[in-house]
């Protein structure tokens, strides 16, 4: 279980924490927190240090298992101040990676414990520059890391059933990571709407883009990061309604001419694009970031955003976490011992 500190306060994060433990209570008879906290690098340094220091304060003195950390220029600088201030055992340290120099920088100069390899198939936020996970996890694994112990690594990206998983175990993964199917579950905060569009979804409606957090005003992440997410129109090119308005132009493009009457009402109001469209075609951000905003609100799948990676085509079911977490689990087992 991992627990993200994002863009919320500590008092937020200390909440989040309080509810965890109240709930793994019975199963946690060594006084430590079996969940993890992920940080955003560059958030904690555009931070005052104060505010950043609190952030890690909260997870410490909740003496969670481990700490992740992702998208920073100087990650070295949070790992030390948790080692440093931890009481006791150290807690693990898990620091995702996109390609195999962040990964030997990684093991030999912040002493990770786990690597978290994500490769360009993953959703939400990652490197642009990420190879596919196949590759990055071989190079990974077949580096020689010197004099420094050999880390587990972990594969992202992409992932979205027990095959899967199965596949990633057989190829040298010590495990794996999935986060778009967990977003179908109940627990977690995306919308009913989120989710159908989610279930909606093939696997060719995801798209590497800066658009969304150009349209939230989330545009200090580190240069080459960018996340992937649903295109918003992308649904209404297979609605047959939509398809029967077309007049032999490519739908994709959304240049066409309207045909009269009713039909060109509705038509008009297709074409009102979507947030990757609009960005792409040159939209004014004023104008992106008022209809997003007024999106997320009545919840119009134009223009909210739903992350998600390219696996996502192979979900269809809304489940709860643990019912998911058990079904890859049987699922795995059965495909690793047909190749055994």
């Amino acid at each position: 279980m991992n627990l993200s500190a994002g863009y919320q306060p500590a008092d937020s994060l200390i909440s989040e924490l309080s509810l965890a433990r109240s709930l793994l209570e019975a199963q946690n008879l060594s006084g430590i927190l079996p969940v993890g906290v992920g940080y955003l690098g560059w958030l904690l340094d555009k931070m005052p240090f104060q505010e950043a220091e609190s952030l890690l304060i909260a997870a410490l003195t909740a003496n969670v298992q481990a700490f992740w950390f992702s998208f920073g220029s100087d990650l070295g600088k949070w790992i030390r101040y948790v080692r440093e201030n931890s009481s006791g055992k150290s807690p693990l340290i898990f620091v995702q990676v996109n390609s195999l120099e962040e990964a030997v920088y990684a093991v030999e100069n912040l002493e990770a414990d786990i690597i978290v390899a994500q490769g360009i198939e993953s959703g939400g936020h990652g490197g642009s520059y990420a190879p596919p996970l196949f590759d990055l996890l071989q190079s990974i694994l077949e580096h020689p890391f010197g004099s420094s112990p050999r880390p587990v690594v972990l594969a992202a990206g992409g992932l979205a059933n027990g095959a899967d998983i199965a596949l990633q175990l057989t190829l040298g993964a010590a495990g794996v990571v999935m986060g778009t199917r967990f977003l179908l579950s109940p627990e977690s905060k995306y919308t009913d709407a989120q989710r159908e569009a989610l279930i909606a979804a093939n696997t060719e409606d995801t798209v590497r883009t800066v658009a969304f957090d150009q349209a939230r005003g989330t545009i200090d992440w580190p240069e080459g990061i960018d996340g992937r997410g649903l295109r918003n129109g992308e649904f209404l090119t297979r609605d047959p309604y939509f398809t029967f308005l077309l007049e032999g132009a490519d739908p994709c493009s959304l240049s066409f001419t309207a045909q009269s009457g009713s039909n060109s009402e509705k038509l008009n109001s297709l074409m009102a694009l979507d947030t990757v469209s609009d960005f792409e075609q040159g939209v004014s951000l004023e104008l992106i970031q008022s209809k997003f905003k007024e999106g997320t609100r009545t919840q119009d799948r134009r223009r909210f955003l739903v992350w998600a990676g390219t696996g996502v085509g192979l979900m269809n079911r809304i489940m709860p976490a643990k019912d998911v977490v058990q079904e890859l689990h049987q699922e795995c087992q059965q495909h690793l011992a047909k190749l055994s």
